[in-house]
């Protein structure tokens, strides 16, 4: 199970850089972002920093913000 746990934790890292990187490409702070997702900003650097466990309706809602489906989203 560590290696499960460990896949985990770096997809959820790489996840969370893609989404900075994505957020950061489109002119948004952090915060603003938060705003425009209605999403408590704490909450998004959780997630961005690959600590948070963001449900899908969660990661629907970043790319939909994005301008990507959850498909090109989760593509790596």
């Amino acid at each position: 199970m560590v290696g499960n746990d460990e896949t985990n934790r770096d997809f959820k890292r790489k996840l969370g850089l893609r989404i900075a990187q994505l957020r950061s490409e489109k002119g948004f702070s952090q915060r603003k972002f938060a705003l425009v997702l209605e999403l408590d900003r704490v909450t998004l650097n959780r997630i961005e920093s690959g600590n948070g466990n963001p449900t899908l309706d969660t990661l629907a809602r970043i790319a939909s913000g994005l301008d990507l489906t959850l498909e090109e989203l989760l593509r790596r």
